[in-house]
C-alpha cells in the first residue's frame, strides 16, 4: 500500500495540514475506493478499510485532547499518515506490542488520557 504516493500528493497533504483526522480519513477512504476502482479492483479490503478507520479514530481522540497546546495538536495529526502507512504495511502491527511504532503510539495514547 502506497497511501501517501498513491492517494494524496505533497501538495494535497500540504493543504490538508489543518482538517481533522476523521476528515483526512474520510477523505482517504474516498480516494481508496477510486484508486480500486481505477485499478479495476472494486472490492476494499475490509481489513484495510477497519485499519484505515481505527487509525483516524485514535488519532482524532489524540487531537481532540483539550489539555494539549495547539502546536501539539498539529504534530501529533501530522503522524497519522505515516501510521497508516506502517499499519497497512504490516498486519501485525496491531497485535506486535514489540512494534516501536506501537509502543509510540501506545505512549501518546496514555499520554492523552492522563
Amino acid at each position: 500500500h502506497q497511501i501517501k504516493g498513491e492517494l494524496l500528493s505533497e501538495e494535497q497533504l500540504e493543504t490538508r495540514s489543518n482538517i481533522s483526522p476523521l476528515e483526512l480519513k474520510d477523505e482517504l477512504l474516498k480516494a481508496l475506493k477510486q484508486l480500486k476502482q481505477q485499478t479495476g479492483k472494486t472490492k476494499i479490503s475490509e481489513a484495510d478499510e477497519k485499519t484505515i478507520d481505527l487509525i483516524g479514530e485514535l488519532f482524532q481522540f489524540l487531537v481532540e485532547d483539550r489539555n494539549l497546546p495547539e502546536t501539539i495538536q498539529l504534530v501529533l495529526s501530522k503522524l497519522q499518515l505515516p501510521y497508516l502507512q506502517i499499519a497497512l504495511k504490516d498486519e501485525t502491527f496491531f497485535s506486535d506490542t514489540k512494534n516501536n511504532a506501537r509502543q509510540l503510539l501506545n505512549i501518546m495514547a496514555q499520554t492523552s488520557i492522563g
